[in-house]
């Protein structure tokens, strides 16, 4: 998976949910480091396409996302919380990225329905990718989570359970967008445009 990620404009997927203690990072692609590993690892090894972030990096992305989804969402007259889903593209600029998050509830064991964010991340230089391609990005996301979702019912699986499943979203959906974008390069040429009229 790591290695694929540094071969895609897409550089790590984050997984939330709003759990008994707060928004809790639950799957992280790339894996992230602890703040000793960060301390203990020589930075120039790591590649520059790799994307470095601590537990408290995910954890700052997963109170950030699921703050604005609870207090936009949870006060609503949506009587069937689970009909809720919108997207949302949000920068990170403490960490050079920008996300598409999808938010939506899950319905679990617990009595309510629990409210989940997954962001796909980029690199800032790269955002437009997000902005060009999120009509396309929208269906394949909501088609992923209709059968994620139903691995979460009872517990969230190991993450070594799951790396399959996000390695065919990358792989197999969303790098072919990427391949083969909405607006490609050459489409952002410059233009001269002349008016003229009677006045």
């Amino acid at each position: 998976m790591e290695d694929l990620l540094k071969t895609s404009i897409i550089k790590g997927f984050i997984f939330s949910s709003y759990g008994e203690l707060g928004p809790t990072p639950v799957y992280c692609f790339p894996d992230y480091y602890s703040e000793k590993e960060l301390k203990e690892i020589d930075k120039e090894l790591i590649s520059k396409d790799s994307l470095i972030l601590t537990f408290r990096d995910i954890t700052q992305i997963s109170i950030k996302n699921l703050s604005l989804f609870i207090s936009d969402k949870i006060i609503t007259e949506e009587p069937d919380l689970q009909k809720i889903q919108y997207f949302a593209i949000l920068p990170y600029p403490d960490f050079n990225t920008t996300s598409l998050t999808y938010f939506h509830f899950i319905r679990t064991n617990s009595k309510q329905p629990i409210a989940t964010a997954f962001s796909i991340l980029v690199e800032e230089n790269h955002r437009s990718f997000l902005y060009s391609n999120i009509n396309r990005i929208k269906p394949v996301i909501i088609d992923f989570f209709k059968n994620f979702d139903k691995k979460m019912r009872k517990h969230y699986p190991p993450r070594e359970n799951v790396e399959d499943d996000f390695y065919n979203l990358l792989s197999e959906e969303l790098m072919k967008i990427e391949q083969r974008p909405s607006t490609p390069i050459t489409t952002h040429r410059k233009m001269k445009i002349l008016m003229a009229g009677l006045d």
